[in-house]
């Protein structure tokens, strides 16, 4: 009986031992399952903070792939643009030397303007001297009886006759006079008085010494004479009526 009881509270307490540990155990599976489902949780959150760390970094390359794209393209735009700035760093040097030259070919053409308007205004003077010229000219040729005109051509052509028409005045002149001094020897003296032979020239023999004698004998005589009918066989000047 005794031995009974024992065994049967060695049992119990064998019981009591197993339901401890059993407890415990259980206590240990529901710790355990909790920490698998915290785990599970913590596990779920990390795939997913992975995937998110995953897209970011593919984000992110993606970032950089287009930045270093851009930066490429930066790249050769600076290029382009440095390539631009000394081409028009380039142009303006030879803009700057044209234009320093034209400045140059400027002043030398102001100052040569400043030459051709000083020999312009003295061009002017002599055109106005030879005009006033001209002016004379065609008086002094109507006063020889010539025909004048305010042609340029025409003056010209006085210039060149001029000589031609003062010789044929001359000797018209010339043949008045001696044929005067014939008829007025005629008026005084008969026909004998040999008028024929005087028109053949000085008489045979006589000396030039002789000659210059006689002409400074009759000197007064011919300039009285000469006074007296020069309006006839001397050209008249022509007056505002003519």
């Amino acid at each position: 009986m005794q031995v009974t009881l024992g065994d049967n509270r060695m049992k119990s307490e064998w019981l009591r031992s197993q339901g401890e540990r059993l407890r415990h155990r259980s206590s240990e599976r529901a710790v355990a399952a909790q920490v698998i489902v915290t785990a599970e949780a913590s596990r779920a959150d990390l795939l997913k903070e992975m995937e998110a760390l995953r897209r970011r970094a593919e984000d992110a390359e993606a970032s950089l792939g287009a930045l270093q794209e851009r930066a490429g393209d930066a790249e050769r735009r600076a290029v382009s643009l440095a390539a631009e700035v000394k081409a028009e760093r380039e142009l303006r040097e030879v803009a700057e030397v044209a234009f320093a030259n034209l400045s140059s070919e400027l002043a030398q053409l102001r100052d040569q303007n400043g030459v051709l308007e000083q020999e312009l205004l003295e061009s002017q003077a002599v055109v106005g001297e030879l005009d006033n010229l001209r002016l004379a000219f065609v008086h002094s040729c109507s006063q020889l009886g010539m025909k004048v005109t305010n042609d340029l051509h025409e003056t010209t052509r006085q210039v060149l006759v001029l000589p031609t028409h003062v010789r044929a005045l001359e000797e018209n002149a010339m043949e008045g006079g001696i044929r005067l001094s014939f008829t007025v020897v005629r008026s005084h003296y008969e026909a004998d008085i040999g008028v024929e032979l005087m028109s053949e020239g000085f008489a045979e023999g006589v000396s030039p010494e002789t000659l210059a004698a006689f002409e400074e004998e009759v000197r007064p005589d011919a300039e009285r004479l000469l006074a007296k009918y020069k309006e006839e066989f001397l050209l008249r000047p022509p007056t505002a009526e003519d």
